[in-house]
C-alpha cells in the first residue's frame, strides 16, 4: 500500500529541510509515532538507524529504519531493515510563491497473501489521517498559529462513521458476513474500543459463536466464549502485575494456547508483545 500527502509550507526550504533531515526532531511532529530512538554510530545522513514505532488503531507497527537516500535541501528517504516492510520519503520543492511543496510518501506492506492485503487495505485510513496531521503539525511549527491540527481525538459519531469504513472493506473482501444491524453495532463498538487487533477478533467471534472451536492443542479443544473468559482473567493478571498500556511484554513459548491468549491478553491491555 502506497499513500501520499503533500502542503505548501510558508517558509524557505532550507528552514523545513532543517526540520525533516534530522530525524531525532520527527516525533515532535510526525504524528501517531509512540517510539524513536536512535541506533548504532552514524547520526545524520545515509546510513543513520532508527527504531521506530507508530500506533495504527491499537496496534504498535514498525521496526528498525535506515536512511538510505539524503539529498539536501530536497530528499530524504528510509527504508525498513527489521519490522514490517516500509519505504518512507520526504521530497521538497520550491513553490511559485516562494514557499516550499512538501511531499511525505510511506509505503508499506503486510504479510500474510490475502489476508495481509486486507489488513494494509483497513490500515489505510489511520495512515492517511497520520500523514495529514504530520504535514500540518510541520506547518504549524514553521509557520506559527492554528492550522487546524487535530488532537487525535474522535467523537463517538466519528469512530462509527469511521469503522463502519473498516467493517465495509472487511465485508467487501469476504472476511466479514453481512450480519444483523445489532450484531453490526457491537462490531463497530468493540473495533472503536480495540482497533483491528487480536482482541477485538476474539471479542467478535466470542459474542457471535461462543461454542465453536478456537484452539486445538495436545490438551484438548477451547471455544472463542473459552479464550474470551481466559484471556479476561489473564489480561487482570497481567494488569495486576503492572503492565499498563502501551508497556511491551516479551513471549516465549511453544505454539500451543499459551502463546496465542497471551497474544490476545495483552491486546486486551493494549500492551504491544514481543515474540521470541
Amino acid at each position: 500500500m502506497r499513500i501520499e500527502k503533500e502542503c505548501v509550507i510558508a517558509a524557505p526550504r532550507e528552514d523545513v529541510w532543517e526540520l525533516v533531515s534530522d530525524p531525532t526532531t520527527w516525533p515532535a511532529f510526525m504524528y501517531g509515532i509512540t517510539r524513536f530512538e536512535r541506533q548504532g554510530d552514524v547520526e545524520r545522513g545515509c546510513g543513520a538507524r532508527f527504531s521506530m514505532r507508530m500506533r495504527v488503531g491499537s496496534a504498535e507497527v514498525g521496526g528498525l529504519i535506515e536512511i538510505v537516500e539524503f539529498d539536501e535541501p530536497g530528499d530524504l528517504a528510509w527504508t525498513s531493515v527489521t519490522g514490517i516492510d516500509q519505504r518512507g520519503r520526504w521530497r521538497l520543492r520550491e513553490s511559485d510563491d516562494g514557499g516550499t511543496k512538501v511531499t511525505l510518501r510511506l509505503s508499506y506492506d503486510a504479510p500474510g497473501g490475502l489476508l495481509g492485503a486486507v489488513t494494509d487495505r483497513v490500515a489505510a485510513p489511520t495512515v492517511s489521517r497520520n500523514l495529514e496531521r504530520t504535514l500540518q503539525n510541520l506547518r504549524r511549527e514553521l509557520e506559527g498559529g492554528d492550522v487546524g491540527v487535530s488532537d487525535g481525538g474522535k467523537s463517538l459519531p466519528g469512530k462509527v462513521v469511521y469503522e463502519l469504513g473498516s467493517v465495509k472493506v472487511l465485508v467487501d473482501a469476504g472476511v466479514v458476513r453481512p450480519i444483523r444491524p445489532d450484531r453490526l453495532v457491537k462490531f463497530v463498538q468493540v473495533m472503536s474500543r480495540f482497533g483491528r487487533s487480536p482482541a477485538a477478533g476474539v471479542i467478535m467471534h466470542a459474542t457471535r459463536y461462543p461454542d465453536a472451536p478456537m484452539i486445538v492443542d495436545e490438551v484438548g479443544t477451547l471455544s472463542f466464549g473459552e479464550v474470551d473468559r481466559r484471556t479476561n482473567a489473564l489480561a487482570h493478571a497481567f494488569a495486576d502485575a503492572g503492565l499498563v498500556e502501551g508497556d511491551a511484554m516479551a513471549i516465549m513459548c511453544r505454539n500451543h494456547r499459551g502463546f496465542i491468549e497471551s497474544t490476545v491478553a495483552l491486546s486486551k491491555l493494549g500492551v504491544d508483545s514481543l515474540y521470541l
